[in-house]
């Protein structure tokens, strides 16, 4: 309804624009949209009407006036009426907001806590230096690697570092030894 609403504002502004003074009938603008014409309707909404009375009128006997009194007519009571309205005072908008959308404020905030919290572990264990050591980065590549093969090559590329890791092993321990 706001797209209707303001492309028929637009069509209107684009009338006004175009007349003026000096200007000739067929220079102004004329709208080619669509749903113009069905919604001219709407063109004066704003624009104060005269209304009906739905009081009802009370029907007295020329006698029962005093002379001090005087009739109201109708108009009278309109305009009595139309002040008593505008004069009112204006109630205060209170922020309803459907609970539908309330729901939905909350799942959105418990999903950016859960964010929060895994950014934040997530920041902790890189600024942790323990955990990131090269010997346990360097088996966390390792262990990558042997997820992408299949099991019967993984069990020989276990078997292969295993292999060198013992005669790692090995040198190091005759080291130590020798160093006694």
């Amino acid at each position: 309804m706001n797209v209707l609403l303001s492309a028929l504002r637009r069509e209107k502004a684009k009338i006004k624009k175009s007349k003026g003074t000096g200007i000739g009938r067929s220079d102004v603008y004329e709208s080619s949209w669509f749903a113009f014409k069905s919604l001219l309707f709407l063109w004066d909404k704003n624009k104060v009407r005269q209304t009906k009375s739905t009081i009802e009128d009370e029907e007295t006997d020329d006698n029962e006036v005093s002379d001090g009194e005087s009739t109201l007519t109708d108009n009278d009571v309109v305009k009595e009426t139309q002040e008593v309205i505008h004069n009112r005072p204006k109630r205060k908008l209170t922020d309803v907001t459907p609970i539908r959308k309330q729901q939905r404020k909350s799942e959105d905030s418990d999903k950016l806590d859960r964010a929060f919290q895994i950014l934040s572990k997530a920041s902790a264990n890189a600024n942790n230096p323990e955990g990131h050591n090269e010997c346990q980065i360097f088996g966390n590549l390792v262990a990558k690697k042997l997820a992408k093969y299949s099991p019967e090559l993984q069990t020989n590329t276990q078997q292969a570092i295993m292999n060198i890791l013992f005669k790692a092993d090995s040198i190091h321990i005759r080291q130590n030894s020798s160093n006694f």
